[in-house]
């Protein structure tokens, strides 16, 4: 393995947790896969391995508009650094995941081997407790609700195993091996049994239907959700009382949705999360709100809601990835997300319905750190599985 190659995997490796700091630093999500991305990428300049394409530079154009929306905001801190980490790290680590596949493929064996450690620590921590990953996490909320393992909260990780599971089916273009569906088997039975997070498992369902929609029919795919109505209601009776699951499931039956997100403190937080961010940027004109207005934004729309919500709306950081762009950075912003997403289409019809979920998925609380995310994008931006399917080892 020669060291491009190393440091490479050793990116790639890093990027896929997030969270893990070994208490070296206090942050939300870590430094370690823009910093191993910077070293990947000058391994690659160094050794004549950059290959730049011109769609490419797409990709890196968030760097300018960076520093214009700098130049009109009214204060540089703490809250600027942070939202450069953010921003440029995303398209820096986006750009590096591309640069790997090209030279050495999709990284598929890393991404199995990261999946089966995030069981394996979720499996020590039902086992032995949750001090098992006290000393790999820098801070972590209350496991009450379901098993963290290598994230901070159950919610990330059941979108963690998610996210692998998409790239495992978007890898083999919707035709798992019998590898790849025990791992997606294995994924979603944990997001449901131990993760329990709601949030991750409505993101599946979003993927099922949006994968099983263009490819059977509108009315064929109803009819299996209502097939699959009664079944589901038993499950969730029988082998889910009590988790989150149960009780989204029972606010929706006996008081609607409006009633789950208002009374339930998380669910209320994360619409917040969604809700408010794309309200200030309409507030704003479509102007960027800069990397210090939102607090003050959401006390001066605050009203508007009648005090819907109540818990975690008043946060300086925007938890929403596209919330975070659209609202700080403005059109230019939305214009980035519009130009990623037609490069992530590739002009193909079925590959817009695949961005089109992700762009509803990453509305919700996910951060632009969450840097699985880039890794999928990398996937749809090199059209991965439509050259895995034509040609082995085929150039990326």
């Amino acid at each position: 393995m020669t060291t491009n190659r190393l440091i490479g995997s050793v990116f790639i490796f890093v990027s896929l947790f997030p969270w893990l700091s070994f208490r070296l630093t206090n942050l939300d999500t870590q430094p370690w896969s823009i910093i191993f991305a910077v070293l990947f990428l000058f391994s690659c300049l160094f050794t004549s391995k950059l290959v730049i394409k011109t769609k490419d530079l797409a990709l890196l154009s968030i760097l300018p508009i960076f520093f214009v929306v700098l130049i009109f905001d009214d204060w540089v801190g703490f809250l600027t650094f942070r939202a450069f980490a953010s921003y440029v790290g995303f398209s820096v680590v986006l750009f590096s995941f591309i640069q790997y596949i090209r030279k050495y493929g999709p990284p598929v064996k890393i991404v199995a081997l990261s999946n089966l450690i995030y069981i394996a620590f979720a499996l020590l921590q039902v086992n032995l407790g949750n001090g098992v990953v006290d000393s790999l996490l820098a801070a972590r909320t209350s496991t009450a609700r379901g098993v963290t393992s290598l994230t901070v909260e159950p919610t990330y990780f059941g979108v963690v195993l998610f996210f692998f599971s998409w790239l495992y089916l978007f890898y083999c273009n919707y035709r798992p091996n019998k590898l790849f569906s025990f791992l997606v088997l294995v994924n979603f039975i944990t997001t449901l049994f131990v993760a329990k997070s709601s949030m991750a498992s409505l993101f599946f369902l979003i993927l099922l239907s949006g994968v099983l929609l263009p490819k059977i029919g509108f009315f064929k795919s109803l009819f299996l959700f209502f097939l699959c109505l009664p079944f589901l209601y038993f499950f969730i009776e029988l082998y889910l009382p009590g988790s989150r699951i149960y009780l989204f499931y029972s606010y929706v039956i006996e008081r609607g949705v409006a009633d789950f997100f208002y009374y339930d403190a998380s669910a209320n937080a994360r619409l917040a999360a969604v809700i408010l961010p794309l309200h200030g940027f309409l507030y704003n004109y479509l102007m960027p709100g800069g990397f210090y207005s939102y607090p003050d934004i959401v006390q001066e729309i605050f009203s508007f809601y009648d005090g819907f919500f109540w818990y975690g709306y008043n946060n300086d950081k925007i938890m929403s990835f596209t919330g975070a762009f659209v609202y700080e950075l403005g059109f230019l912003g939305l214009i980035y997300i519009l130009t990623i997403s037609f490069y992530l289409c590739n002009g193909k019809g079925f590959r817009v319905f695949e961005v089109l979920i992700l762009n509803v998925l990453l509305f919700s609380a996910i951060p632009v750190g969450f840097t699985i995310a880039p890794l999928l994008m990398s996937f749809m931006f090199l059209d991965v599985s439509r050259r895995i399917n034509e040609s082995q080892g085929g150039r990326f």
